[in-house]
């Protein structure tokens, strides 16, 4: 008994013969969320939002049960079966071929192959069984999923197969009875140019040229107007085909007499062009004769600039921009040919074009040789004395372009593609970056300069969506253009929405998430094994999008071996897919990422997408132990569990080099903080934030350090672990005290101490009256800060046996302000040769820091600064503001002491710079202070008393 389950239209259930109702909004959008993972557990918290939004009602739960049990009454006694509540969810067992969408899925794919070997009936046939599938849009019935990221995608695979099923007709020689079809379709898709160049030569060969012209007319005229952009190359193509029958029909002279030709191909620049002005310098260099008269030099084969870059980034723009601005150059022609390297259609073979550009210069077509190679050869003897410019654009390879390289000095070729063609091409390479402020340029000039100066602040949120591509900022400005009267905030806020931001960069068929598509479905189709696992790998890659990742922490997240994952980024990177910012350094630009997430949202499983961020988070987790133990050893408030990562962590050697890592690393280790809950494994939370006392203690200034610990917090409590809690509140207050804030720190440090007690924990406790007496020092509270000072060494050697350095370094720093240097001293020493052990740079220049000013205070100033000048080297190595500003102003003041004057005003001046550039409030207060007893006559101006 045949079951079938329909997303391809209104949602529907056959079982047998019989369909079965779906009633009810909720239960038919229940059918169609489980629908979208057939054969997953879709978690209980994934239907709420479904069903009900951000703001599920208090009894979402149980109605949640209700509609699944309403659900499987629908589904009859048979299939109600297949419905299982499986935690922490409910999964919908679907069956091979049993779900119109997958099938429609597979129909289109053997299309395209069949297309790929130009098997037309089978393109013919499997394209109409896709077609006879389709019952309309996408969960018609159910509004709520109409514009998800699924049906979006069978949206675009529908297109495909009428392309296909089109261009199968064709070439099957059925003009005239797909005419009345294309002309409606080409009419619901106005901007589609691929159902309009089918349209035109459908019509063209029903012997309806004159009709085919008018079409191209009106499809250009609408690109013009929408987009502000010509028809492309396979339409341009089309259209020549038109124009060289319209003349032969109108009596042009025969194959005996035909001139040879002077090519005029260019399409239109695009309007609006902007930017680009370095790059068009160098083709130009690379391509000018002087004067537009002579040769560039000697050589045997044309110049050549191959213009690389991710989709949508403007290669076509530019190379087309720079080509009509070298037409005086080469006046015997301009040949253009989009060799479809990256498109729904296979790419071109070199074979045909030669044959193309053969005939447009004027060598009659039944003269032409049949071998490619005789081809490629006339060719190059009809360009050896003339001066052409040959665009060839989109190409898949070097191989696609090499045949139709002319020979000689005097022709000249732009090559774009997607794939960067370094080494495989000769000449000059230039790689497009999406644009930077060029891109305010091109948005005015679509949507016009007044309304982007009204709006600055949704302006550069509109630029900022788009991440400078100027295909995405051509599709935002259309939309922006084409809605006069609406604000550009409303825009901006539409954008900022990523799950959205796909589905508003598009106009018609026109969109980016196409172009992407295009890329990834083009190592789909290569036939080589390991651009199709890359394309696999995108999708993973997808799920970390949002800061660059190392060799090795993509490695882990793929699940593969180092050699392994490097020649698969390597391919993404040469496919313009993924960048390379830096050597062994990979990040997807935002809007591939968005469309790399949907991808690994379809097409990888729950458990898989689970397992690829799980083996990241423990990465970074590692990595992030292996660099708190070469910074920071002395004073953990947290046992750490060593964590086996399964990718190699990095090299780190030093603490310099551990501390430059985790500054480069904070954003991304602030999001694993995030996302550690979610994934099952809170416990990574809490330790990192435990981790990072060396990267805080030096860099408490750039916040980094307080939200991963305000974000452990947060997951600590959802998880009621208390130690954890404990340990983070203390963390808290030391951030907090380290920035003036001490009301807020003794909050911190008061919950921290309740915790630590009532959950016995000896060493915690250490630790926190540890911060406490140096907050009651600060708070004038001198006698109970010695008391919580001893207290704390007290327990630290009951709970550890020994003796904690950070505690005596707070109780020599207690001795020191109360002015007992003498007392102080030896303890700083002593600590002070602890570290050195330890070799803990940022510890070591602390206390050298403290131990100059403690020598300073006795007198010995020469000691004092020697101290100094060693703190100021490490701090300034480990690019430790915080700690250099504190050195200088201390420097100071002991150069203040021994009466050198202008050293110390010189070390107070930059002090307080560096101390203004932090937010180091003391040190602020301290340099003014200190500048001022040099000269009390210079009053500090406004800006000094703001500091203060």
């Amino acid at each position: 008994m045949e079951t079938r389950f329909g997303l391809l239209g209104p949602l529907s259930v056959w079982d047998g013969p019989e369909r079965r109702s779906v009633p009810g909004p909720k239960v038919r959008l229940l059918l169609g969320a489980l629908l979208l993972q057939p054969n997953q557990v879709v978690s209980l918290d994934r239907l709420q939002e479904v069903l009900w939004g951000d703001e599920p009602p208090p009894t979402a739960v149980s109605s949640l049960h209700n509609h699944s049990a309403g659900l499987r009454r629908c589904l009859g006694p048979r299939l109600a079966q297949r419905l299982r509540a499986i935690a922490p969810g409910y999964l919908l067992e679907v069956r091979d071929a049993e779900l119109d969408s997958q099938l429609f899925a597979v129909h289109v794919q053997r299309a395209r192959a069949a297309q790929r070997r130009q098997d037309w009936p089978a393109v013919e046939s499997e394209s109409d069984a896709a077609v006879a599938l389709w019952r309309g849009r996408p969960f018609a019935d159910v509004p709520a999923l109409i514009d998800c990221s699924e049906a979006a995608r069978l949206l675009e695979l529908r297109l495909q197969a009428l392309e296909c099923r089109f261009e199968a007709g064709l070439h099957l020689g059925r003009h005239q009875e797909m005419g009345a079809e294309l002309a409606l379709i080409a009419a619901d898709y106005p901007l589609h140019e691929a159902f309009h160049r089918q349209l035109m030569l459908a019509l063209h060969g029903s012997g309806r040229t004159a009709d085919a012209l008018e079409v191209h007319r009106a499809l250009r005229e609408a690109l013009a107007e929408e987009l502000g952009v010509d028809p492309g190359r396979l339409v341009q193509d089309a259209y020549q085909t038109l124009l060289a029958a319209d003349r032969s029909a109108a009596g042009h002279p025969g194959r005996e007499s035909r001139p040879a030709g002077i090519p005029s191909q260019l399409p239109r620049p695009v309007s609006g062009f902007v930017g680009r002005r370095r790059e068009l310098e160098l083709v130009t260099a690379a391509l000018a004769t002087p004067s537009g008269l002579g040769l560039r030099g000697g050589g045997d084969t044309a110049a050549t600039v191959v213009i690389s870059g991710m989709g949508g980034v403007g290669k076509t723009a530019l190379a087309i921009h720079a080509a009509d601005a070298l037409r005086a150059d080469y006046p015997d022609g301009q040949l253009y040919a989009d060799l479809n390297g990256f498109a729904a259609s296979p790419p071109r073979e070199p074979q045909e074009l030669l044959a193309r550009f053969l005939v447009d210069l004027g060598i009659p077509g039944p003269d032409l040789p049949d071998h490619a190679d005789d081809r490629a050869a006339l060719f190059r003897a009809t360009l050896a004395e003339r001066r052409v410019l040959l665009l060839l654009d989109n190409a898949v390879d070097s191989t696609q372009v090499a045949p139709l390289i002319p020979g000689g000095s005097r022709c000249a070729v732009i090559v774009t593609s997607r794939r960067a063609l370094v080494g495989r091409l000769d000449g000059t390479h230039i790689s497009l970056e999406p644009l930077g402020s060029e891109g305010h340029e091109l948005l005015a000039s679509v949507c016009g300069p007044d309304r982007v100066t009204a709006e600055p602040d949704a302006t550069q949120r509109i630029l900022a969506a788009c991440g400078g591509l100027p295909l995405a900022l051509r599709l935002a400005a259309a939309r922006i253009a084409n809605r006069p009267n609406w604000p550009l905030q409303v825009i901006a806020d539409r954008l900022a929405d990523p799950p959205r931001r796909l589905e508003l960069l598009s106009v018609d068929d026109t969109s980016v998430r196409t172009v992407f598509a295009m890329s990834y479905q083009a190592l789909l189709d290569s036939g080589r094994q390991v651009e199709v696992d890359a394309a696999r790998a995108f999708h993973r890659l997808g799920l970390w999008s949002g800061h660059p990742l190392s060799l090795e922490a993509a490695a882990a997240l793929l699940g593969e071996q180092v050699d392994v994952a490097l020649d698969l980024l390597d391919v993404l990177v040469d496919a313009q897919i993924l960048q390379s910012p830096a050597a062994n350094t990979y990040q997807l630009h935002h809007l591939v990422a968005e469309y790399a997430a949907e991808l690994a949202r379809s097409r990888e499983t729950a458990e898989a997408r689970n397992a690829a961020v799980g083996r990241l988070l423990t990465w970074y987790t590692a990595a992030v132990h292996r660099a708190d133990s070469l910074c920071w050893a002395y004073g953990s408030e947290a046992e750490v569990e060593l964590l086996p990562a399964s990718s190699p962590l990095p090299e780190l050697t030093s603490a310099e080099h551990a501390l430059a890592w985790l500054r480069r690393e904070m954003p991304a280790v602030r999001c694993v903080v995030q996302r550690a809950g979610d994934y099952g494994l809170p416990h990574f939370a809490y330790s990192i934030a435990t981790m990072l006392r060396g990267y805080g203690n030096s860099y408490w200034w750039d916040g980094h350090w307080e939200a991963v610990v305000t974000d452990a917090l947060a997951t600590a409590r959802a998880h009621e672990n208390r130690k954890a809690e404990a340990d983070l509140h203390n963390l808290l207050a030391a951030s907090h005290g380290l920035t003036g804030r001490y009301e807020d720190c003794l909050t911190h440090l008061n919950a921290a101490e309740e915790l630590h007690r009532s959950n016995g924990d000896l060493r915690g406790l250490a630790a926190v009256l540890g911060n406490k007496s140096l907050l009651l020092d600060e708070l004038g509270r001198r006698d109970e800060a010695f008391d919580a000072a001893e207290r704390s060494i007290d327990l630290y050697r009951e709970a550890t046996g020994r003796d904690n350095m950070l505690a005596l370094h707070g109780l020599a720093g207690l001795y020191l302000k109360a002015g007992h240097a003498g007392t102080a001293e030896p303890i700083y020493r002593r600590v002070l040769e602890e570290f050195r052990r330890d070799r803990l740079p940022g510890p070591v220049a602390a206390t050298l820091i403290n131990l100059g000013d403690t020598l300073r205070c006795l007198g010995r100033q020469q000691e004092a600064l020697a101290a100094l000048d060693e703190a100021l080297t490490i701090t300034e190595d480990l690019e430790d503001h915080s700690g250099t500003a504190d050195t200088l102003e201390t420097i100071a003041r002991a150069h203040a002491g021994s009466g050198n004057l202008e050293a110390a005003r010189d070390s107070w001046t930059r002090a307080l710079a560096l101390a203004r550039q932090i937010g180091a409030a003391r040190v602020i207060t301290d340099s003014l202070t200190g500048l001022r007893s040099l000269d009390p006559s210079d009053e500090p101006g406004a800006d000094d008393r703001a500091g203060r």
